[in-house]
């Protein structure tokens, strides 16, 4: 039953997804979730090591404007789609949305695992299939205890909400 009920679930949203005029994607809710990672992160630095080792503070600037962009383009998009939609406005914006995703990523990859690639989440060296929550940073400081390694990944995840908020900003 439970699997029945899940299959059919997915279904649903596969559809509704394929069939949606823009890209479902709504940044504002991720980015004021980001933005309490990097609080809870802090509260660890403070916790474990009596103070902050690595200062987020622009990260998480950065990460309020990815906010601003975000509802600022929320609020286009539902202006667009009352207005009845116009094909190369929504193509443009569809390509930003996905183009937002792309820019959260790290070339070089997490540490000691460079297959993984994105800033925000990842599976857990320890958690097994458990998620993490900016695993570069929580890798290089905590794992790793490697302040100079957690400050390069904090400087691109930095670098990837910035250039989040501008392709969103468009």
């Amino acid at each position: 039953v439970y699997h029945v009920a899940i299959a059919q679930e997915v279904g649903i949203v596969t559809m509704r997804l394929a069939n949606a005029d823009i890209t479902q994607l709504d940044y504002t809710p991720y980015a004021a979730e980001v933005q309490g990672y990097l609080h809870d992160f802090d509260a660890q630095q403070q916790q474990t090591y009596g103070k902050s080792v690595i200062d987020v503070s622009r990260d998480l600037q950065a990460a309020a404007a990815w906010q601003q962009a975000a509802e600022k383009l929320q609020s286009r998009v539902e202006q667009l789609l009352a207005d009845g939609g116009h094909s190369a406005q929504v193509a443009a914006i569809n390509a930003r949305l996905e183009r937002a995703e792309r820019e959260l990523l790290a070339q070089a990859g997490l540490p000691g695992r460079p297959w993984f690639k994105h800033q925000i989440y990842a599976p857990g060296v320890n958690q097994g299939y458990g998620t993490q929550t900016l695993p570069g940073l929580n890798d290089a400081l905590f794992l790793d205890n490697d302040p100079g390694l957690a400050q390069r990944y904090a400087d691109r995840l930095y670098a990837s909400l910035s250039a989040a908020a501008d392709t969103l900003s468009g």
